[in-house]
């Protein structure tokens, strides 16, 4: 099952607003993941955001904005059907050229929430939760989102490593041979990776 692009944009604008405050760095991700997956996607980011906002401004106060993202969220997973290899949407009304897009797999998803969730080194309870609910609703085997999740952490642990490194006063070749091995670690789980999203 494939996620249309500008459904899993929207997503990831509801997961970034879930915890009452969007960051730069999430949205400096978000930028880098629409142009990633769609050439196009600065010539309709404004309508994604708007149409997010549109559902987010229904909250009538902090108490239920959890809940008015999630119900955002869910009309998007309603539409897709899980027996359609396809996955795109079960609705006569939706715009035809939609189905010319090229979609993403359920766990490129996952990944990609995960890089915006964990990015700004604030992986909120909010976060987690929403996720977890996507990962449920599209029927994504809760060990894959698991893997990914610890995958995502410990890239963020070596990107945190590797700064704290290039810090210390220690000899070149010391500094240098740590680098490496942090280099080597990060290429291994990028590797894994390749496989593991692309199912």
């Amino acid at each position: 099952m494939k996620i249309d692009v500008k459904s899993a944009l929207k997503l990831t604008y509801y997961l970034m607003a879930v915890d009452g405050d969007i960051s730069k760095i999430e949205e400096e991700t978000f930028d880098a993941i629409g142009n990633e997956l769609d050439s196009s996607f600065q010539k309709y980011k404004i309508d994604i955001i708007n149409e997010c906002k549109n559902q987010l401004n229904k909250a009538i106060d902090e108490d239920d904005f959890y809940e008015v993202v999630k119900e955002g969220v869910e009309d998007i997973l309603k539409k897709f059907i899980t027996s359609n290899s396809n996955g795109f949407y079960n609705d006569l009304s939706y715009d035809i050229s939609n189905f010319f897009q090229i979609g993403i797999a359920k766990s490129t998803l996952i990944w990609n929430l995960l890089s915006v969730a964990m990015g700004d080194g604030k992986y909120s309870k909010e976060e987690r939760n929403l996720i977890k609910f996507i990962v449920r609703k599209l029927d994504i085997d809760k060990s894959i989102y698991l893997e990914l999740e610890n995958k995502m952490k410990t890239l963020e642990s070596i990107d945190n490593e590797e700064k704290w490194i290039k810090t210390v006063s220690k000899p070149y070749n010391v500094v240098d041979k740590q680098i490496k091995e942090l280099s080597n670690r990060r290429e291994t789980i990028i590797k894994s990776l390749k496989v593991l999203i692309n199912d």
